[in-house]
């Protein structure tokens, strides 16, 4: 490795950043559909802030703090997951502990609804990649429902999905060009079942892995491909198209830590990033094509516990960054795609979530 380069990269890096402090606590990032808005949220915090350019220079500027304006009497919010809607750059929705599910208006800085769907944590929530009158969450209750804001129920629920060994569901991932279909990993078994919603009686195919699957993803280019991945290590690229529940994968790749997140980069197939929750603090992009080395790695905080960093335009590194000093980090470095290096670390933490948005964003979220 040539040690020069790898220096003047990271010279490069720390003096473009420019960062935010947020609460302690904080283990939740979602950016809006255009990048401008970042919704920053956890147990002590629930903070919008946006992401502004001035003097030919971008920094954060916090737009409203929800938990300093909650009336008084109220417990106060503490969102599990965000989810903003990807046709309304100003709407978002927040998830709960006691399974409730808030809408708000980042206009008004108001919740606009509240509705009692599920019986414990909700863990995940996702809008319809098309229809913005509908979303699912996925509960720690054994429960995946279909929201309908159409409808005149009472909860708005119009579709609840449930497996037969009643485990709780970790996460869920709708597919964006089949958005009828979504896969979804359980609590304690060893298959990832994929259910239409349309069909709700029971999954239309499942998945047969060879551990417990922690979280999933669905490939932006190759409509069929969904990676796992989960405890023991592995990363694995399935062909959602073959109706063999014991087929094989079509890539495997062997991480450093228990997979705790993956997330595909939106303008190349085989590149996925991956967090982990083992000591490791780096945010790994791998080819899956080279399942020995990763194509980059990244780390950027002194202190443990990364929680966020972004992948920007094709051939432009910007990175935005979350961790245990409380600090967020947005950096910007023109990079080559096939960037082979890795950056050197300072620590080591262990990161809980990520996932990659539109033009090759990739958030992580760690405890």
């Amino acid at each position: 490795m040539d040690e020069t380069k790898l220096t003047k990269f990271s010279n490069q890096l720390s003096q473009a950043a420019f960062s935010w402090y947020v609460r302690a606590g904080t283990t939740v990032l979602c950016l809006n559909c255009h990048g401008n808005r970042l919704i920053a949220a956890g147990q002590q915090s629930f903070q919008l802030l946006g992401i502004e350019q001035c003097d030919e220079v971008e920094k954060f500027i916090e737009i409203h703090d929800f938990r300093q304006a909650q009336r008084s009497g109220r417990p106060p919010v503490q969102p599990t997951d965000i989810g903003w809607n990807p046709n309304d750059e100003h709407c978002f929705a927040s998830a709960s502990t006691a399974g409730l599910l808030n809408i708000w208006d980042a206009n008004q800085f108001t919740m606009i609804s509240q509705f009692k769907i599920h019986n414990a944590t909700i863990n995940r929530l996702q809008f319809h990649p098309t229809n913005p009158k509908l979303l699912l969450t996925a509960s720690q209750d054994g429960y995946a429902k279909l929201i309908d804001f159409r409808t005149f129920n009472t909860n708005k629920v119009v579709a609840s999905f449930r497996h037969v060994s009643e485990d709780g569901f970790r996460d869920i991932h709708i597919n964006n060009a089949n958005p009828n279909l979504f896969a979804a990993a359980l609590n304690d078994q060893c298959i990832v079942p994929l259910w239409d919603i349309r069909r709700i009686e029971s999954p239309a195919m499942f998945l047969t892995t060879a551990d417990r699957t922690l979280c999933l993803a669905w490939n932006y280019n190759e409509s069929y491909w969904l990676a796992t991945g989960g405890r023991d290590r592995t990363i694995r690229i399935w062909n959602a198209q073959d109706s063999n529940n014991r087929q094989e994968p079509l890539f495997k790749v062997q991480s450093f830590g228990t997979v705790a997140k993956l997330s595909w980069r939106p303008t190349c197939r085989y590149h996925i990033a991956c967090s982990t929750l083992s000591v490791d603090p780096r945010i790994h992009v791998w080819d899956v094509r080279r399942p020995y080395l990763p194509q980059a790695s990244f780390c950027h905080h002194q202190s443990n516990y990364i929680v966020m960093i972004d992948i920007f335009q094709k051939d432009t590194l910007d990175s935005e960054i979350y961790n245990e000093d409380s600090e967020i980090i947005i950096g910007h470095n023109g990079v080559s795609e096939n960037f082979y290096t890795t950056v050197e670390f300072l620590t080591m933490s262990s990161i809980k979530s990520l996932r990659i948005l539109h033009k090759n964003f990739f958030s992580i979220v760690t405890h």
